[in-house]
């Protein structure tokens, strides 16, 4: 709730409705001894959840209270070891099949959770923290989830779901700066394409499979994630989204940190 609070000041552009110290300072008491975050205070140290820790990072960033190289807030030993935690923290979630779980060592790997973890890791600028072989087992992962339908699965085993069209493009182009690849190389994207059109609804929306009711959260998330492969391959003329903070590039422009 509180990174979307965040987002939509952004897209209002109005980011002062938000009491910003006291929202930063919230934040930051979600955080526990290992890196990760919890969804809420008090919550046990085996409750840490990238999902969180992505949330965290992408509404300290909006707000301009990460630190590190942010003019703001200089870097501080403390912050530094703060952050470093959080990036181990990350690359620990990394399965032996190359997918990112929700946690270290005991969660399946999950499209979802792999976005949470590359994003989270590239905000903090320590994406080149993982391996060489890890890069290799992501992207192929990564490949996999395009089904025979031509959508996107969150895992092994089950049907494609609209959804996925962003958490896995997204996280694929994040890894773009690991390896030497463009979402073309790894995904047929045409194929993805009448896959989602095909989830589209005749009054208008999309759902999470072909001839489902359209909902708000699949039609975002397939028109998002058809965004970042619109300009390359002439999927849609659609403004493409920043793959960190999960809003249009054009809007982002001097208003956060986004490369």
């Amino acid at each position: 709730s509180t990174v979307s609070a965040v987002q939509l000041a952004v897209l209002l552009g109005e980011p002062e409705l938000l009491e910003v110290s006291k929202v930063a300072a919230y934040i930051r008491s979600l955080q526990l001894p290992d890196g990760s975050f919890t969804p809420f205070r008090g919550a046990g140290e085996s409750q840490g959840d990238c999902r969180f820790t992505f949330a965290a990072l992408c509404a300290m960033t909006l707000l301009k209270q990460l630190g590190g190289s942010d003019a703001e807030h200089p870097d501080d030993s403390e912050l530094c070891d703060a952050h470093a935690a959080t990036a181990d923290w990350l690359l620990q979630c990394q399965n032996l099949d190359g997918g990112f779980g929700c946690r270290p060592r005991e969660c399946e790997s999950h499209a979802g959770h792999t976005f949470c973890c590359l994003a989270a890791l590239s905000l903090l600028g320590r994406l080149d923290g993982l391996s060489h072989r890890g890069r290799g087992r992501l992207l192929r992962w990564l490949a996999a989830r395009q089904t025979p339908q031509g959508g996107m699965n969150g895992r092994p085993g089950k049907k494609p779901d609209v959804c996925y069209t962003w958490w896995t493009l997204a996280a694929a182009q994040l890894a773009e700066s690991l390896v030497d690849s463009r979402l073309s190389d790894i995904f047929d994207l045409n194929a993805l394409q009448k896959f989602v059109h095909l989830c589209m609804a005749d009054q208008g929306g999309i759902g999470p499979h072909p001839e489902d009711d359209p909902d708000p959260f699949h039609t975002f998330f397939g028109l998002a994630g058809l965004s970042l492969c619109a300009g390359d391959h002439g999927v849609l003329a659609l403004e493409r989204m920043e793959p960190t903070l999960v809003l249009p590039v054009g809007l982002l422009k001097g208003s956060a940190k986004v490369s």
